[in-house]
């Protein structure tokens, strides 16, 4: 039987958590569009980033390999151009592969604009066209950053089509009443917004490859990328006012749960972890006693704004699917980078805390005539299984090297396990120089400090909102001795095996 030759559409928001999905129990937002994907297809509810931060995230999903092998183990850490990527896999199988929106497999911050999602690469005026091959992409259209809007092809556009919001941006944007300094008012309409811009773009990416697949055959991938929900905390009207941060449901506030974990906790909630690397004012450096209850839920409330927007912006993109009549043709996918604290024992935004709001992550998948409509899995996956899956269900040979492993198996309904556990690592050094593992199991999750004497235990089955640290307690010596040899089998079965050496001697 010959291998069907699905097109892909990938979103990617970012920093979106678990319970930040209508589709997922936890807080009311609305995603009408995603719950409809998740009607026709598959959840993943035990799905884990393998790290909490944007670029080594999205570098282990673009090549299904650790930070540790990949080297992008912090955000500024560019994609070595000898990993091998799935769009660049997917190219040489005759896809035809694109990006619109966010990417960022190279640091925004260079300040030479040596890479093409570098800031001083526009800002220089170099030209728009995207290197060929970018990461594996054939054509990429970048919205950079944040919604930063003076850069990338978004940028770009804005300045055509928005003159007057594009020289006077700030004008735009007022500080919250709340008081939370990453917190405002915002009254761009939405059409000028990124996320509009993606969706537009994409919109007309699907028709163009609908009218080639139709003629030729050839498949597409295609890469959506928002850069919301992420922080600064603006969504435009009515998105931004959508949700009364009287009436969200606001996550654990009680700092006391701090006093059971590592120090390193305390020193991130009072504004001392690393002050002389961020500088006063990052979020590492914030002293998190002086943010009220009101504050919490107004961030809490502005994110699901951006995270409904977002999703009116998703909807569009499938309705452009269905209309391209390629509905029975195309795999679609959503998911994000990594997860958000929004005030989880009173932290905020991401760091090296492994808790549950940062790293346990929504992931919807359709497969037409592979997955089993409206039906959910409690299979371990991560980030790093999604390429190989992807290429399995492609009848694709997966490339040497790749560490993750094809879920295929639990999407059309032949397993319902996949994982004994996910390996979730951070290395980020600007924010600290102590190296952090979790261990996540179905029932368990182990977070080992290095070189630290505290660490951390929970069961989540019992305790979901990770109040009570269990490491050191007699009860558990044997559950916490297995749960380190595992994660130990984890890191060495994970270990770089590329370059692979041609001959023996």
């Amino acid at each position: 039987m010959t291998q069907k030759r699905y097109n892909v559409v990938y979103a990617i928001t970012d920093q979106q958590r678990y319970d930040y999905a209508g589709c997922n129990p936890g807080v009311p937002v609305q995603t009408p569009h995603l719950n409809r994907l998740a009607s026709a297809g598959m959840v993943l509810d035990r799905f884990y980033c393998n790290n909490p931060i944007c670029m080594p995230s999205r570098a282990t999903i673009a090549t299904g390999r650790t930070a540790r092998s990949n080297r992008v183990y912090d955000n500024g850490c560019a994609l070595p151009e000898s990993e091998v990527t799935l769009p660049q896999v997917l190219a040489e199988h005759g896809y035809d592969t694109r990006a619109i929106g966010k990417i960022h497999l190279t640091p925004y911050g260079d300040p030479d604009g040596r890479y093409f999602e570098s800031k001083a690469y526009w800002r220089e005026k170099k030209s728009d066209d995207s290197p060929e091959p970018y990461a594996g992409f054939a054509n990429a259209e970048l919205s950079i950053g944040h919604v930063d809007h003076d850069v990338g092809h978004y940028g770009r556009w804005l300045k055509r089509n928005y003159p007057d919001i594009f020289h006077n941006w700030d004008a735009y944007l007022t500080p919250h009443p709340c008081g939370l300094n990453d917190c405002f008012n915002w009254t761009i309409p939405p059409e000028a917004h990124a996320n509009a811009w993606i969706a537009d773009r994409s919109i007309a990416a699907i028709h163009e490859g609908a009218a080639r697949y139709r003629e030729t055959g050839e498949p597409f991938f295609l890469h959506l990328g928002f850069p919301d929900p992420h922080h600064p905390f603006r969504a435009p009207e009515p998105y931004g006012s959508m949700y009364s941060a009287d009436t969200v449901v606001q996550h654990n506030l009680n700092k006391e749960t701090l006093k059971t974990k590592p120090p390193i906790y305390t020193e991130f909630y009072q504004g001392i972890l690393n002050r002389e690397k961020l500088g006063a004012g990052d979020f590492c450096s914030n002293d998190l006693d002086t943010y009220t209850d009101a504050m919490y839920r107004q961030m809490a409330a502005t994110s699901m704004g951006m995270v409904t927007f977002v999703d009116a912006q998703f909807g569009r993109v499938m309705q452009a699917i269905e209309e391209a009549g390629l509905t029975d043709d195309t795999i679609i996918v959503f998911t994000t980078d990594h997860g958000d604290l929004m005030g989880d024992h009173r932290l905020i935004k991401k760091g090296p805390f492994l808790l549950e709001g940062s790293v346990h992550i929504p992931m919807v998948i359709r497969v037409p005539g592979v997955t089993t409509p409206n039906t959910r899995s409690d299979a371990l996956a991560c980030h790093m299984d999604f390429m190989p899956t992807l290429l399995d269900l492609l009848g694709i040979d997966i490339p040497r090297g790749v560490e993750g492993r094809s879920y295929r198996d639990v999407l059309v309904g032949k397993a319902d396990r996949h994982r004994d556990g996910v390996l979730v690592e951070f290395l980020h050094q600007t924010m600290t120089d102590v190296p952090v593992k979790a261990w996540i199991t179905d029932e368990w999750k182990l977070v080992l400090w290095g070189g630290q004497d505290q660490h951390e235990l929970y069961n989540l089955r019992e305790d979901p909102g990770e109040c009570v640290n269990r490491y050191g307690d007699p009860g558990c010596g044997e559950i916490q001795q297995r749960l380190v040899r595992e994660m130990l089998d984890e890191i060495m079965r994970s270990e770089n095996t590329l370059p692979f050496p041609p001959s023996l001697f």
